[in-house]
């Protein structure tokens, strides 16, 4: 499982892994869970194309991660943090909020 414990506040969100609980709340040896961010540019058509994004591995060893996005700075803009195997689509098509339950904290551009 993993937790955003800092909600993105000028670019920057922080996510830590924990195991449900645990008083050790660390993550078994060799246990891996990917996270990512992905932010996207709106096009003319209300769709979005990928602007950058980057993955990360939590393990016991870095359950933590600051993560700065990097987003386009325009009107419209979108930001995703997931967590699990998803792949980081190219385009979304207009109306599209990608990643499912994976997301764990997102702004989908809104209105301009």
């Amino acid at each position: 499982m993993v937790d955003v414990v800092q909600v993105f506040t000028y670019g920057v969100v922080k996510v830590a892994a924990r195991t449900g609980g645990d008083v050790s709340d660390q993550l078994c040896p060799g246990e891996r869970i990917r996270v990512f961010w992905a932010t996207y540019r709106r096009t003319a058509d209300g769709g979005a194309t990928l602007y950058r994004s980057q993955v990360r591995w939590l393990d016991r060893a870095q359950p933590r991660w600051t993560m700065t996005l990097s987003l386009p700075g325009a009107c419209g803009d979108s930001w995703y943090v997931v967590a699990g195997n998803a792949g980081i689509p190219q385009t979304l098509k207009p109306g599209v909020v990608p990643f499912g339950g994976g997301k764990l904290n997102w702004e989908t551009g809104g209105t301009c």
